[in-house]
């Protein structure tokens, strides 16, 4: 009576009860070809390593028109002009697959040096010490791994 209610509250939770999960990471979707393919073990687990060369090409972005005006840099050239004749960026980037789907299989069995692949994976830093100068320096790889990634051929 008086406007209160008499439902009981729920008990509370212990601490050894929550658990909280938490992962950061970057995905990464790269095409690209490859270059280098090396089969082996890191501790315990078998991996594939595939060393894929992404190409960024200015040509496949849109571009201005080539009567577009000069942007005060290019001699008289509209900016469609100038990026064709800029070499594209290259950048080679080690992807490292993990588990059992590449270790055999068809796909992997077809992955050679000039295969063009499309891997979908996350982004990690492989931490290595240098004893000579007592710095530690990172280098970036893609780590594919069911369910964090995959590789596909592109034919």
């Amino acid at each position: 009576p008086g406007g209160l209610d008499s439902t009981p509250l729920p008990m509370p939770i212990d601490e050894a009860d929550i658990s909280i999960h938490m992962r950061a990471h970057s995905n990464t979707l790269l095409v690209g070809d490859v270059l280098e393919v090396r089969r082996g073990f890191i501790k315990t687990h078998a991996i594939l390593q595939i060393i894929l060369r992404v190409t960024h090409d200015e040509e496949r972005r849109p571009e201005r028109e080539v009567g577009a005006p000069d942007d005060g840099k290019g001699n008289g050239r509209s900016q469609s002009e100038q990026t064709r004749d800029r070499k594209p960026e290259v950048d080679l980037i080690t992807v490292r697959c993990y588990g059992d789907q590449f270790s055999s299989g068809p796909l992997i069995s077809e992955i050679r040096v000039g295969t063009q692949l499309v891997v979908n994976g996350v982004l990690k830093l492989n931490r290595r010490l240098d004893k000579a100068s007592n710095r530690i320096h990172s280098f970036p790889y893609v780590l594919v791994s069911s369910p964090l990634g995959s590789i596909q051929m592109i034919e």
